[in-house]
């Protein structure tokens, strides 16, 4: 009884739905490629909701033929390109506003390195001043310092060279000398000449260290030059300053009293030197007059002789 049920259910389902696929194949499919069909696409009515259908495959006008016809006339404009503007880093600047922003360049960094150095070093500083007017003081900062490096006193002996380099520019300039350059480019050079002076002068003598037996000695010698050194900076700071903002008439008694001050303090680092070099010189007396020569003294008549023919 159950399975004739069922039958006739089933039945009944399948009268209800045959016709409906009979209908369904029976209407036009819209998505139906038309070629298959052998009709072309243009002997057919176009509607105006075919148009507007943007999944028809049916032939469409162009776009520019939708538009109207003022618009059609118009020419299309083309997109301008974007371009870096070029950036002009040239500064016509006569040679006297150069030289007072240099001035004021250098005058700002002396003070904020002597700032530095008065407030973080105020006790180095007491050292190497102990050390240059006193023998036994300089022996006792050598014994502290020995094996260790002389990195602080090495800071203040490199302010020392920029200072001197900065001076020899102000003096060449007192004396119109001219390299055919800049301001900026001068003192640079001044600077640099004046590190690589010093920096070849210490390269010969830790050469002379390795090959002779006088490593101590000459370590000893690279310390006097640092107190020294570093000593003659805090002179040579202000001087520059007033150079670069003082008066004019000063200039020539600030110049030429600061080349006295100079000599005196290089001849009076001699004499220290040769003290302590008695032992050197009396078994390398050849080589140490060597070193004096080419090293000590032929750089210091090199300048004088290009500061006099500049005059």
């Amino acid at each position: 009884m159950k399975q004739k049920i069922i039958f006739l259910l089933f039945y009944f389902m399948f009268l209800l739905v045959v016709p409906n696929i009979l209908s369904a194949q029976s209407s036009e499919n819209p998505f139906e490629l038309l070629h298959r069909k052998g009709i072309k696409p243009s002997a057919l009515p176009v509607d105006s909701a075919v148009l507007n259908n943007p999944f028809d495959l049916l032939a469409r006008p162009s776009a520019t033929a939708l538009l109207l016809p003022t618009e059609a006339a118009k020419p299309i404009k083309k997109r301008r390109e974007w371009k870096m503007p070029e950036l002009d880093f040239k500064f016509n600047l006569s040679p006297t506003a150069v030289l007072q922003r240099l001035n004021f360049g250098v005058t700002t960094f002396i003070l904020l390195t002597l700032a530095f150095f008065m407030t973080l070093l105020i006790g180095t500083i007491g050292k190497v001043f102990q050390g240059f007017a006193n023998e036994n003081a300089f022996n006792q900062l050598f014994r502290e310092r020995e094996g260790r490096g002389f990195g602080v006193y090495a800071i203040l002996y490199i302010a020392f060279l920029i200072y001197f380099g900065i001076f020899l520019f102000y003096l060449l300039r007192h004396f119109q000398a001219n390299f055919g350059f800049g301001h900026v480019l001068q003192l640079g050079i001044c600077v640099g000449g004046v590190l690589l002076g010093f920096g070849f002068k210490h390269l010969v003598l830790w050469l002379i260290g390795v090959i002779f037996p006088v490593s101590r000695e000459i370590s000893r010698y690279n310390f006097i030059m640092l107190i020294f050194g570093a000593s003659l900076g805090f002179l040579l700071g202000p001087v520059n300053i007033l150079l670069a903002y003082g008066p004019e008439h000063l200039h020539e008694f600030l110049l030429w009293g600061t080349i006295s001050i100079v000599g005196l303090v290089y001849a009076f680092r001699s004499v220290r030197s040769l003290w302590q070099a008695g032992r050197i010189f009396a078994s390398h007396q050849f080589h140490f007059l060597l070193y004096i020569c080419t090293v000590e003294i032929a750089p210091v008549l090199t300048v004088v002789k290009f500061i006099l023919n500049q005059q």
